[in-house]
């Protein structure tokens, strides 16, 4: 053996020992590529420390691992700096990572692994070109944790629309038939030193992953990554992107809340559909009413009543939900002539019209009436998906036509390729239209609200719909509310439909626990669930007419506690929101809080806090410095809120 191919062998056992090193551009975060054992795996450290232990990952094709005994290739790197604008917990984010794309080859077969490190986290994702037709199976991805971490989790369900649950990281796996999560899942040690996260960011027209306890060794957790509604896999003749894995560590509530990284792996808008981007002039965040949940009639007659208390409350919207396209036949009209009018009464009072439209929208081309266009409804398992652009572009200009501002589009309850697929088709056939979207029964975000500014919001969470049959605090208790903000939401928005004052609905709540929701749950068309009339009658109507949808800046301050309590400031131009909710449902807690994070020296505050033996809101008006300090007795699942004017 000549000196040449010792080296040569030197060489390779070198890269296939330790493949690629990628650190974030702070130096913080580091990705590593290892190919030895027979597998390529991935291994995240943090300063130093282990966040995510060596996890094998890779691709299935016609039930070849192709993760197993491969060779790496070129590695093409780059970098990311940029900053865009934003609907939600900022104005403005900034993205800013080191990224590199590496070709990988086994079994004949080639494939693209992409990596990115951000100062909060490592992303990765397959890109994969078949040259023919082949079954892709899923992959071979194992995450592999600490098993010494808590964690707080949802179980996988095609809606998303989970309790959070809380338990030892070990025991997820404990339940055969609720084994199954899905991102965000939430890790942390006990004493919360540090918050790791599992998130999901892109893949507009591929499945949704979710993860799959299995057996692991001593000390270790492992996950599978799975795409649930096609464990067989499925077959495919063109390239595929899977949507990126995201593994983030941080060491505050603060900073897991601010993590823009989920919309950062999302591409920047076609300026060919948005040529300002997020600030085109159709696209408007706000608050809306709606009758569905407050069991009022989707009559034509009541929705002009419902655009009247909008105006009151301050709204800027009315959604008007399922019936709509069935039921408004009066006096000779059709139910899109109909619209129209009610379109243009709004457009008098200045409340722009949502309407709500099931996810396959043909199959409502023909209503009212019929059979078929309450086949969606009767089997969901039944109906295909149906790609005619035509048909769909058809009854979307008819809404646009009649002066709609935005679509519910419901009962999409998928998360594979098709459906996803379908989604983005209908958010640009949308932008085509200049039509605002808020989907239902669907997926979880994943920062798709980059690169179609025109979503608003989405539902895929166990929120206020939960209780249109009653239940309060019993059936989803204050705590439940606070797990959400620090799981499904980092994902991103969400149409929770809070501030329920209705007696049976909302027992055991206080109102300004409810209104205090309001603020922290963030959703750029904030769709109010009770009747206007329960919030005119509310000493909180000043915070209902003034609240902000979206904000400048958001923080979560450090009297916040997972599993008891959440204080936030949110910043609206020069205005400032404060509010707490409290997680016991048998406690008092008592809060002093410093107004040091203020800008201004004073304040005019308008205060909404729990008023002792009674569930209605205390208002009040005061004064209020920079340095003051407040204090604020939250009663049992209660909570408080205020708006700072600077004066």
């Amino acid at each position: 053996m000549n000196f040449k191919t010792i080296l040569f062998l030197l060489l390779q056992f070198s890269l296939c020992a330790f493949a690629l090193e990628l650190k974030s551009p702070s130096g913080n975060f580091k990705a590593l590529l290892i190919n030895e054992a027979d597998h390529l795996k991935l291994r995240i450290e943090k300063e130093g420390e282990i966040v995510l232990q060596d996890s094998p990952i890779g691709i299935v094709v016609n039930d070849k691992n192709l993760g197993y005994k491969c060779s790496l290739g070129d590695k093409n790197f780059y970098e990311i700096k940029e900053q865009y604008k934003w609907f939600g917990d900022q104005s403005t984010r900034i993205n800013t990572c080191n990224g590199v794309k590496v070709q990988v080859s086994s079994a004949k077969e080639i494939f693209e692994i992409e990596l990115r490190a951000y100062d909060t986290g490592i992303a990765f994702k397959f890109n994969y070109s078949p040259e023919q037709k082949v079954l892709f199976n899923g992959e071979s991805t194992v995450l592999n944790f600490s098993s010494d971490l808590m964690a707080k989790y949802m179980r996988h369900s095609m809606g998303e629309e989970s309790r959070v649950y809380t338990d030892s990281i070990k025991e997820i796996g404990s339940s055969a038939k609720h084994a199954r999560t899905l991102p965000p899942l939430l890790l942390f040690p006990e004493d919360m030193k540090s918050y790791t996260v599992v998130l999901e960011g892109g893949g507009f027209n591929f499945h949704g992953y979710s993860l799959m306890p299995i057996k692991s060794k001593a000390g270790q957790c492992s996950f599978k990554v799975e795409y649930a509604e096609k464990l067989q896999g499925w077959e495919i003749d063109q390239k595929i992107e899977t949507g990126w894995k995201i593994i983030c560590q941080v060491n505050s509530l603060n900073d897991l809340l601010n993590n823009p990284i989920v919309s950062n792996v999302c591409p920047a808008p076609d300026p060919k559909l948005f040529p300002n981007g997020i600030e085109e002039e159709w696209i408007q965040p706000g608050k809306s009413t709606w009758n569905w949940w407050a069991k009022i009639s989707a009559k034509y007659n009541e929705q002009i009543k419902l655009v009247d208390l909008a105006a009151q409350i301050g709204a800027d919207y009315h959604l008007v939900d399922i019936g709509w396209d069935q039921k408004w036949t009066e006096d000779g009209l059709t139910p899109y002539e109909h619209l129209k009018k009610l379109c243009d009464y709004g457009a008098e009072k200045g409340i722009g019209i949502w309407v709500w439209k099931s996810s396959d929208v043909s199959f409502n081309m023909e209503m009212p009436g019929g059979e078929k266009g309450m086949a969606k409804w009767k089997s969901l398992e039944e109906v295909a998906v149906n790609k005619d652009l035509d048909k769909m572009r058809a009854e979307v200009k008819r809404i646009a036509d009649a002066g709609a501002k935005g679509i519910k589009l419901d009962y999409i309850q998928s998360e594979n390729s098709e459906w996803k697929s379908y989604m983005e088709d209908f958010l640009k056939v949308c932008s085509e239209n200049k039509l605002m979207v808020n989907f239902h029964g669907c997926p979880s975000p994943a920062g798709e609200a980059r690169t179609y500014p025109n979503e608003m919001t989405r539902e895929a969470i166990y929120g206020g719909e939960k209780l249109r049959g009653g239940g309060g605090a019993e059936k989803m208790p204050s705590s439940m509310y606070i797990d959400l903000i620090f799981t499904r939401l980092l994902a991103g928005h969400s149409d929770y439909t809070p501030a329920i004052f209705a007696k049976k609905q909302g027992a055991g709540f206080t109102h300004a626990m409810q209104l205090a929701s309001a603020m922290m749950i963030t959703s750029p068309l904030l769709c109010w669930a009770d009747h206007p009339d329960n919030y005119l009658q509310s000493e909180g109507l000043e915070i209902f007419k003034s609240l902000p949808t979206h904000w400048d800046e958001t923080r979560v301050l450090k009297e916040s506690e997972l599993g008891k309590q959440v204080i936030m400031a949110r910043r609206s131009g020069s205005d400032w929101y404060l509010a707490g909710i409290n997680a016991s449902a048998d406690e008092n807690r008592k809060v002093e809080l410093s107004t040091d994070f203020l800008q201004d020296e004073s304040y005019d505050a308008y205060i909404c806090r729990d008023n002792d033996g009674h569930v209605a809101i205390k208002s009040e008006t005061k004064i209020i410095k920079k340095n003051d300090s407040l204090s604020f007795e939250m009663l049992p699942s209660g909570g408080f809120i205020l708006r700072l004017r600077a004066r």
